[in-house]
């Protein structure tokens, strides 16, 4: 019997070729999800309590490395303040809980882009790149770093502008501190010492200012006020000082801290969301008390 010759074998190099594509482009692996997830679990509520607790969380790390290592600084404020593409600051609570982000995670530019920002840009996600939940007026936003985004790949020019701006910053970030403006007569109405206890801010003065407004507006007097609450207090005020020492280029360190913080910020959302607020509003009150005092307006301060 005639045998028929068997079908022609197929090799590797036959099989047609697939494009390869550069290691960059291989790495844009994640589609941004645009459209919100809905669903009781998706509430606002539930997104601002996730959030606080990430702020939580973030802060109960560093405080436990300043455990270890005790002049560790809250954030180092040597590096340049987190900021936009378009180089815009963050300010306030986002540009303190920002900076975290990005010493914990060791990116080398603090910069960050919303979901709608890489949306208009067209730009990608890195695998597992995680974001950053970001509370303001009440609603929930979720920013990225740069460096987990291809924006290095699709716009060169304009990364390494981002590269120059902040690297170049930090040479004059010590020069900018406008905390000396509280120190001129008539600055303030709360007499301060400055005590010179080592280990803490390079200005004592600002922690003191701090620990005034928080038992100025107390409802009852420290005698009367709870432990847990005169140490929620001292959490404020460290939190607080930290926004004002970034935002003037000096670096705050924990003198003391409780176990009790630590504890609370890691479970406690209702906890973290008081801190955090309460820290938020009075560093801005102090802050604007320093662009009064800079434009030579010396009215008194009320903190009743």
């Amino acid at each position: 019997e005639e045998q028929k010759p068997s079908a022609p074998i197929e090799s590797v190099a036959d099989a047609p070729k697939e494009s390869v594509k550069p290691e960059k482009e291989r790495e844009e692996q994640q589609v941004i999800q645009t459209t919100a997830p809905t669903g009781r679990w998706h509430t606002a509520e539930i997104k601002q309590k996730e959030a606080y607790l990430q702020y939580g969380k973030l802060l109960s790390d560093r405080l436990a490395l300043q455990q270890t290592y005790h002049r560790l600084p809250l954030t180092n404020n040597e590096r340049s303040v987190p900021t936009d593409l378009n180089c815009e600051e963050y300010k306030g609570l986002d540009a303190l809980m920002l900076s975290l982000d990005s010493e914990k995670n060791g990116y080398s530019l603090p910069v960050y882009l919303t979901k709608k920002e890489l949306e208009e840009k067209k730009l990608l996600l890195k695998k597992n790149a995680v974001g950053f939940s970001l509370v303001r007026n009440g609603d929930v936003i979720t920013v990225y770093n740069v460096e987990n985004t291809n924006y290095s790949f699709r716009n060169p020019e304009e990364y390494d502008k981002l590269k120059k701006h902040h690297h170049s910053e930090n040479h004059s970030l010590k020069m900018d501190n406008d905390l000396s403006y509280l120190l001129q007569p008539k600055a303030l109405t709360v007499n301060f010492a400055i005590d010179g206890k080592p280990g803490l801010a390079s200005y004592d003065a600002q922690r003191d200012m701090s620990i005034g407004m928080l038992r100025s507006v107390r409802n009852k007097e420290a005698r009367n006020t709870k432990y847990n609450a005169l140490i929620r207090e001292e959490l404020i005020t460290l939190v607080g000082a930290a926004i004002v020492g970034q935002k003037n280029k000096f670096n705050v360190i924990t003198p003391q801290q409780s176990i009790l913080w630590r504890e609370k910020l890691r479970n406690d959302p209702s906890y973290n969301q008081e801190v955090f607020s309460s820290a938020s509003i009075t560093s801005q009150l102090l802050l604007q008390r320093i662009d009064v005092v800079k434009k030579g307006n010396f009215q008194e301060l009320d903190l009743r």
